[in-house]
């Protein structure tokens, strides 16, 4: 029993937090395969959640793609797409020029992240602590500060 409880003790959270260690997420590959939380670690990853129908997530999205062409090589970047058909994806991502790795998310990324308004993005340092959210259409200065932030931990 000991044993049990510590090492539960040191698992990651069911839910993120700033500050805390990021939850485990597996969000289903535009390829079919899983997308795992560990394709990520020891580098900073920004998770930006979004739907092909969702307005706000238009507007959004070529500030993300900027960022990507600075950060790619200091950054992991993770787009991940709310339940919708893979095909449907990947017309999304071609027509917004979205390069970095997609996922479709299941329910659980959404659950664990609290991912509940869409868009939402997500900042992990390369430590895996959550370093911030924001939801709603990000603005490209605090799309900037946190990815700064981010590469620089």
């Amino acid at each position: 029993m000991i044993a049990l409880e510590a090492q539960l003790a040191f698992a990651a959270p069911l839910v993120a937090a700033i500050g805390r260690p990021a939850p485990n997420f597996v969000v289903d590959g535009m390829d079919g395969l899983p997308v795992r939380a560990r394709r990520f670690r020891g580098r900073p990853l920004f998770i930006n959640v979004f739907a092909s129908w969702c307005g706000p997530c238009r507007v959004e999205l070529p500030g993300i793609v900027r960022s990507y062409a600075r950060y790619r090589t200091r950054i992991g970047y993770l787009g991940v797409d709310e339940q919708e058909a893979p095909e449907t994806v990947a017309r999304f991502a071609r027509a917004l020029g979205l390069r970095y790795p997609l996922g479709i998310d299941q329910g659980q990324l959404e659950a664990s992240y609290r991912a509940h308004q869409i868009p939402t993005s997500i900042f992990v340092d390369r430590h895996g602590i959550v370093r911030g959210f924001y939801k709603g259409p990000i603005p490209a200065d605090v799309l900037e500060r946190n990815l700064a932030l981010i590469a620089s931990i």
